[in-house]
Parts: C-alpha cells; structure tokens; sequence
C-alpha cells in the first residue's frame, strides 16, 4: 500500500532530502493467504484502517499476471469498497519497485501514475483502463482484454524513472505479452481511440529529414463481411492533421507534395495497424480488437 503522510502534505515547497521522513508516501507492506486477509492484516501495522475508496491505482507484478489474475481481482470486483475507477496497471517486473520509486515532479507517486495515465491522449501510445473496463472485456466470450503497462527506466544519474506506455495483453485472464508504443497505437487506430499524437515520416525530396504531423482527429469504422463463407474484417480509419515541423528545407504547401505526405502519413498508419494485428492474432492467438 502507497499510504500518504498527512504531516508531509502540509506546505507547497518538496524536501530535497531522500530520507525517509521527507518522502510523502509510507509504503506498507502486508501479507495474507488472500487479498483481503492481507488488506486487513494491515491494521497491525497502520493506526489508521485501509480505506480502498480512495485509491487510484492496483499495480500487478509481471510474474503474478502471466498466473492468472482473477483470483487477484476477485476481492475488488466482489467487496463494495474499492472504486471501479482505479486503473489497473501490469508492471516490466516487479510491483513492488513501481510501489516504492519516487517521482520527480509528485510528492504522491500513485497521483503521478495518476497524471501519467490520464495524459496518454497526448501520443495515443498508452491505454486507458480502469477495474471496470477489464472486467467487462474479460467477462465478454467475444474478446480479451488488455490493461495499462507501466515500467521503470535509468534516467539522469542513474535514477530510476517511471513510464508508462504500451499495453499488456492478456488471454482470459492470463498475461501473454506487451505492446510497445507503435503497437499500442495501432490497437487504439482500430479501437477509434486515438486523440493525438506526432506522425513522422520522411521528407519526399531530401530523404534522410523527417516531418512531424501532429494527429488533430480520427476516427475509425469497422466492416464485416463474408465472402466465399470465409468472414472478412475490412478496417476504415480517417485522419486529420497538421503539418508541424520540418527538419529539411523542401516547399511541401504544393498540391502534389501534399497528396504525398497524405500518402506517407496513410502508410504508418497501416504499418502500425498491420503490426499489432500480427502480435495479437498470429503470435498470440488473442482477440483485443472486439
């Protein structure tokens, strides 16, 4: 449990100080035979009683998820406390570092995690999902369902930094793998998730500079059909954007330039659905598209 210190939120100015005391979140660590037996277990250690309402996030270590989480979730799909609307997230290892590391910018990690999530609209390179969400796709016979990834990379002076971004997939209830970024996106273009983001492709001319469009709107449409009994998915993505930044020096507002950097922009589009169709269908075996 990531659990705030009341006598460190007091006052707008962070402590530079590592130490313990100027952290504004103790970590709590408790164990049971079942989660709830371990959520209370936790009063024999804090004076204040858990209370789940209030919390924003559930971070699952890799390992655990690729066992099966049902049995994990159970206590939080089945109790009344705990909030639908925290977002459940898979961390690359352990949960446990996730739990303890330390954001630069949020004296409350969970809070930044938090901002971290919400903010993903901003490159369409993250998911969206909450307690909710996964119960619904993991109950539905017709699809699997995925959560947010999260992980920690060596930043400046070797400190550890969280990120989160990608997608882990899951069978049934089962992890089977992440989703990089491109990926990622490629699921939200057929899913009509996709808000924002930067497109780069290279310069029609001078080849070796690149161009960034920035993704204004989007959408996306879904078409079965059967032809020759064989069920045929044909999926339409349309998408706005603006011309935001050139590294080369070429006129692009020309009519033909334009036309060829629609078409460029159409191709990583289609890479980037082409890519997660393979991962999901062909490596996986699993159906995260509905």
């Amino acid at each position: 449990f990531q659990i705030v210190k009341p006598s460190q939120m007091q006052g707008s100015s962070q402590s530079s100080s590592t130490d313990s005391s100027s952290k504004g979140v103790w970590v709590l660590t408790s164990t049971g035979y079942t989660v709830f037996d371990a959520v209370r277990n936790a009063t024999m250690q804090s004076d204040r009683r858990i209370f789940l309402s209030q919390n924003k996030i559930i971070v699952i270590g890799e390992e655990l998820a690729r066992q099966g989480i049902s049995p994990i979730l159970d206590f939080f799909n089945r109790d009344g406390e705990p909030r639908r609307l925290s977002w459940l997230l898979v961390s690359r290892g352990k949960a446990s570092d996730i739990i303890n590391a330390q954001h630069e910018q949020e004296m409350i990690p969970a809070q930044a995690i938090d901002g971290l999530i919400e903010s993903s609209h901003l490159t369409s390179m993250g998911v969206k999902v909450n307690l909710n969400d996964f119960f619904k796709n993991l109950s539905n016979p017709t699809s699997d369902p995925v959560a947010c990834r999260i992980e920690l990379i060596e930043g400046k002076d070797s400190k550890s930094q969280m990120r989160c971004t990608g997608a882990s997939v899951f069978k049934e209830d089962r992890l089977v793998g992440f989703l990089d970024e491109k990926e990622t996106r490629g699921l939200n273009w057929i899913l009509g998730n996709v808000k924002g983001g930067i497109i780069v492709v290279k310069s029609p001319i001078e080849e070796n500079k690149n161009i960034a469009f920035e993704i204004i709107r989007a959408n996306s449409k879904i078409i079965p059909e059967i032809q020759g009994g064989q069920i045929t998915i044909t999926v339409e993505i349309n998408e706005e954007g603006n011309l935001g930044e050139q590294m080369s020096n070429v006129e692009l507002t020309k009519p033909g330039m334009l036309t060829e950097l629609e078409k460029r922009k159409a191709e990583v589009i289609s890479k980037e659905i082409q890519g997660v169709l393979k991962r999901a269908q062909r490596e996986w075996g699993v159906d995260i598209f509905g």
